[in-house]
């Protein structure tokens, strides 16, 4: 279930993307939502390496929701 905050000014969370942009299209609104690679693309802001942290995993150690040995970030 998605929660708007007790006011309803929050940002939404928990919706998945097909429901947002069924929500659009109910709305007949002229904007969308960026596809996964879309989103990816733009965020590189012309890298040209494998990640944005530069061309080697070692430096994705540290960083934000980021973990090495493949399982899922508890933070």
């Amino acid at each position: 279930a998605s929660y708007w905050g007790e006011d309803g000014l929050e940002p939404a969370h928990s919706v998945s993307w097909d429901d947002c942009m069924a929500a659009l299209a109910r709305a007949d609104a002229w904007i969308t939502l960026c596809t996964e690679a879309q989103w990816e693309y733009a965020c590189r802001a012309g890298t040209e390496t494998p990640w944005w942290t530069g061309a080697d995993a070692e430096s994705l150690r540290g960083k934000e929701n980021v973990r090495l040995d493949g399982q899922a970030s508890s933070t």
